[in-house]
């Protein structure tokens, strides 16, 4: 198996210039080399700093700009990371997760081997704070888009549709406008009765060999499993999640 670790900041990035950068490249280092250390161990990096910073710890750093053409399941780098695959299963995870530990990983390791067949990667991923059923559409009667004037009583809209995005696990009845489970067919009243649902974190992914070149080519076609971490293990995205793993939150 390889190891990947991605580390492709934006210039933006909150740890771009953060003191904290060095130990989360110790500690993403630590979590595939202590659960892995027989494995193939590689760094995506996108400057010659943050490279060498994780050549330090063992990893064959390579330097290369993230495509913007990788599904969304990855990681920044990910899918440079890849391309390095060659007929190997590979573990991919991100710089920016440094409290996804060895035991995390060694978790997800344990499920990955005990789906067998069953499913082509395996994604951490975690249940959104937006649920997708909160939002809908809004149109007037004539078809033209939401919100258009209505004279002295401002704007509005005449029809409201629930957001089903593609795959959702619930419907709209087209007859009656209710929104129904889509396998048990039940009527949904309210939020909590709405499917769980989980988006992917970015935080790690595996990927049986049989698969790689379709996860880079036609990831629709992937057989997907979840596996649900804690939310702080999910990638530092904001400033209040550096403070958070400063003061150990």
């Amino acid at each position: 198996m390889i190891a990947a670790i991605c580390a492709c900041l934006s210039p933006d990035d909150i740890l771009r210039k953060s003191p904290l950068l060095a130990d989360c490249a110790r500690r993403a280092c630590m979590a595939v080399r202590d659960t892995l250390p027989a494995a193939q161990h590689i760094a995506i990096a996108d400057t010659p700093d943050v490279a060498d910073m994780l050549a330090a710890h063992g990893m064959d750093a390579h330097i290369a700009i993230p495509s913007p053409e990788a599904p969304g399941f990855l990681p920044p780098g990910g899918h440079e990371a890849l391309r390095l695959a060659t007929g190997q299963d590979i573990l991919v995870t991100d710089l920016r997760s440094p409290r996804l530990d060895a035991a995390h990983v060694a978790l997800a390791l344990e499920r990955f081997a005990a789906m067998a067949d069953e499913a082509d990667m395996l994604v951490s991923a975690t249940q959104p704070e937006d649920h997708p059923c909160q939002g809908f559409t809004a149109r007037m009667a004539d078809g033209s888009p939401a919100l258009a004037p209505r004279g002295q009583g401002g704007f509005g809209f005449d029809i409201r549709r629930h957001h089903v995005p593609q795959g959702a696990p619930w419907r709209e009845d087209a007859a009656t406008g209710l929104v129904l489970n889509a396998e048990t067919g039940e009527v949904v009243a309210g939020r909590q009765q709405f499917p769980t649902i989980h988006a992917p974190d970015g935080a790690l992914v595996i990927i049986r060999a049989s698969a790689v070149e379709r996860a880079m080519a036609a990831p629709h076609t992937l057989r997907v499993a979840v596996i649900e971490f804690p939310r702080a293990c999910r990638p530092l995205r904001t400033r209040l999640d550096l403070v958070r793993l400063r003061l150990g939150l």
